[in-house]
């Protein structure tokens, strides 16, 4: 009889395993059936490499983090009296809360990577605490930013105003939500929390119901603020629980101005914020899945494709100050201001589902170099810190947030970076005895359906040597895919168990192994190196350096560099690669070699430099260029140096993050995009004010630069403090010109800051204004 209950209770166990299994799954699967499928975080243990580095100093960050500081905004908005006083920075501002949601998700793949249970804990608590805050609010709303509800309410009567960012006056709460949807759909998915589908599933309802009423253009006039990846979230609850109105809702999130033209084929993202637009097509990327309707998957493959191969700098990333520019017109667009991190994370993102649909290397290759080159080099090797920008600007230095008194949006999506890097390494081929080798990221990957645990071994990148392990095996036949990257011209070397195999692939593509495989056996697989340049897609003479799948970076130490004191290459050739040797092989150092120019310049792969300055595009001249070029450089960088000493503030006009810095506010003002470059502008009796940091008692002046050939001699305001400047822009000259305001003493004399506003009046507008300097005179 007791062998009869232990037998029923195994049974049942079993049974038991298997219904918790399926439940921690979508319900709705999807329609369109991948080529490819990556392989669970749960399934890949990463070894020693800088990727198992960078996950342990993001796994140090994550545990030294109060949660109740970060859930005290969620708790005072559902009437709870908070535990701890929130951060500060992001989470004091009104985009508190966005921090749980980024942290929630990267909690959930840490512990799938891991089996920690302490985030298993970790992420139950948090969880729990969103449950109470939820139940308190009775709607089903929760969120960390000040009067959320208050503002979603106003929008659901079809109130509803929009700077571009903010909604009703709370910067991008869509965007807010989006972060935490996605992180309670992670805790459930991946870390086993019902009660996180629960609070989903509630939060969503009452999102649901705040569009419901709004008509078309209620609905397309407020998605001209940022709501992240709205679409994908509520997709997501759709295939998480089969009810049709969360798709419905989903679809809402369609923002035509945009998506009509990307399904077109018509290249519409020029001069927009890159990071507001790639959630969205994220968003159609899993409508696709879910659907099947060919317009979603358009609009995905073909935004992919222009952003990588028209906007994307040489290492992956793209954007500067956050907005992308004239597609192919990059080389005048370095500074410190480039790819924006998290903005890279979402294309990785973007490019998993690709290349899932497609299997297709391609995607596999910009995976790697933006993964190497931005996502790895974005975090400080020795810190854990990670930059919101990765400069690639020449001459300026990589600049690593702080470590709790930051908390923007890329530091937010950088948890999460470091800690999903096992689950893109591997995917698998559905219906056939077949696997991917993606990345050569070394790591053991277990595959229970099929009996097979594998474990690769490698110091790649340095190195271009890999070799993987069958450490169990059912003895099937298997086809084993290598990738070989598009970089990889060189002769190739695959080995099993020491034996030569022919490799008749072309890079760019896989090698496929076809073998009835045994216990230990062992492939060796032995990429070539090369060292070569990438140029700028509008200057072939401004070129960065790669060593196999690395940029290699020039280091010039941590002493402030004069603005331009970079060297170039001069040569008759033109050659740059010819004055580069490696000096080390383990670690891989190299070091320029041309006398008169760049000598003895020590160059490291990319994600290693972190406090130095450094450049990552070189520029290339013959003697004859280099003199004419050198003497008008020299001319400008001076003047602009004289400008410097003189400058108490500068702002740049249009771009986010210096327009909060100097807390700019309007109305009837936008931005735009003209020659390279953002801009403001004011109409209809519009305006827009920004702090200007002053602090000394001498005569001062605006300096002012706009277009001359777009003035179209408008007359405006021009404002400081209570002081009024009428000002006419008439220069029809074709460039940049600088107009003078004076200012009297009085208006500025003994005070640190002051108020700078450019007013329209009813029959004309303020000019397009790239940027301003306050200078003493």
């Amino acid at each position: 009889m007791r062998a009869k209950y232990i037998i029923i209770f195994t049974i049942f166990l079993l049974v038991s395993q298997v219904v918790l299994a399926q439940e921690y799954e979508p319900v709705v699967k999807d329609v369109i059936a991948p080529k490819t499928k990556y392989f669970g975080i749960q399934d890949v243990r990463l070894l020693e490499s800088p990727f198992l580095h960078a996950m342990n100093q993001n796994e140090q960050w994550m545990k030294e983090l109060d949660l109740d500081r970060l859930l005290s905004n969620f708790r005072k908005n559902a009437n709870l009296r908070p535990k701890a006083e929130p951060y500060d920075s992001w989470e004091s501002m009104g985009i508190a809360g966005h921090t749980l949601g980024h942290l929630l998700t990267a909690m959930s793949q840490h512990y799938a990577a891991t089996g920690d249970e302490t985030f298993k804990t970790k992420i139950d608590y948090v969880v729990n605490e969103l449950d109470s805050c939820q139940m308190n609010f009775v709607n089903g709303f929760i969120g960390g930013m000040p009067g959320g509800d208050k503002v979603f309410k106003e929008v659901k009567k079809g109130i509803i105003r929009s700077m571009g960012f903010d909604l009703n006056g709370i910067w991008v709460p869509w965007y807010n939500e989006h972060k935490t949807m996605m992180g309670l759909n992670d805790a459930y998915l991946l870390a086993g929390n019902e009660t996180a589908k629960k609070v989903l599933i509630n939060l969503s309802d009452y999102l649901a119901d705040v569009i419901a009423p709004l008509n078309e253009e209620q609905m397309q006039t407020m998605l001209n603020c940022e709501y992240g990846g709205m679409n994908e979230a509520f997709a997501q609850v759709y295939a998480l629980t089969g009810d049709e109105k969360y798709l419905d809702a989903s679809y809402a999130f369609y923002h035509k101005r945009l998506q009509d033209k990307l399904a077109e084929g018509i290249d519409a993202l020029q001069g927009l914020h890159s990071n507001t637009q790639i959630p969205k097509l994220i968003g159609s990327a899993r409508q696709y899945e879910l659907t099947g309707n060919q317009r979603d998957e358009k609009i995905a493959r073909f935004s992919w494709e222009t952003i990588v191969l028209h906007h994307s700098y040489a290492n992956g990333g793209n954007s500067m100050g956050e907005y992308l520019s004239v597609p192919d017109k990059l080389s005048d667009r370095l500074g410190s201001n480039t790819c924006e991190t998290c903005n890279t994370y979402n294309m990785l993102k973007l490019t998993g589902h690709l290349y899932e649909w497609t299997n297709d290397v391609q995607y596999l290759d910009y995976y790697e170099r933006a993964l190497y080159n931005h996502i790895l080099a974005s975090q400080h090797p020795e810190t854990g810190n990670v930059c919101y920008f990765l400069s690639l600007g020449m001459g300026t230095h990589k600049g690593f947030g702080s470590r709790h008194n930051n908390f923007s949006c890329c530091m937010g999506s950088g948890f999460e970076n470091h800690s999903k890097y096992g689950g893109t390494i591997y995917s698998y081929v559905p219906g056939k005895e077949m696997i991917n080798i993606n990345l050569y990221i070394p790591s053991v990957l277990t595959w229970k359906e099929k009996s097979l645990k594998l474990r690769m071994t490698t110091d790649y990148p340095e190195h271009g040597k890999i070799v993987i392990k069958l450490e169990e095996t059912s003895k099937q036949s298997l086809t084993i895919n290598l990738r070989r990257p598009a970089w990889a011209t060189g002769d190739v070397v695959v080995r099993i168990n020491g034996s030569k195999q022919k490799v008749g692939n072309t890079p760019g593509s896989f090698i496929s192994l076809h073998h009835r495989w045994k216990k230990n056996d062992v492939i060796e697989l032995i990429l070539p190196m090369p060292l070569y340049t990438v140029s700028m897609p509008d200057n072939a003479d401004r070129r960065a350096v790669f060593y196999g799948p690395t940029i290699l970076a020039g280091t010039f130490g941590t002493e402030k560099r004069k603005m331009g004191d970079i060297p170039v290459f001069v040569s008759e050739e033109k050659s740059l690669t010819n004055y580069i040797k490696k000096i080390s092989d383990t670690p891989i150092n190299f070091v320029t070699t041309l006398p008169g120019g760049p000598d003895n310049v020590k160059m490291l792969p990319f994600y290693k430099v972190a406090d130095d300055n450094q450049t990552v595009y070189w520029d290339v001249y013959s003697p004859a260029e280099w003199q004419v070029v050198e003497e008008k450089r020299k001319a400008e960088l001076e003047r602009i140096a004289e400008l410097d000493k003189m400058t108490t503030d500068y702002i740049v006009l249009g771009e986010m993050q210096p327009e909060r810095d100097h807390n700019l506010k309007g109305e009837n003002t936008r931005n735009g995009e003209g020659y390279l470059r953002k801009y403001r502008f004011a109409y209809e009796n519009g305006w827009f004010a920004f702090d200007m940091k002053c602090g000394y008692d001498q005569p001062m002046e605006l300096l002012l630069t706009y277009y001359g050939g777009d003035s179209r001699k408008y007359t405006f305001d021009v404002l400081i403090d209570d002081w009024v400047q009428p000002v006419s822009l008439t220069d029809a000259t074709q460039g940049f010109v600088e107009h003078v305001v004076n200012i009297p003493l009085k208006v500025t004399k003994g005070k640190d800051k002051v108020r700078v506003m450019f007013r329209a009046n009813d029959k004309t507008r303020v000019s397009n204004i790239y940027n301003c300097r306050l200078m003493k005179k």
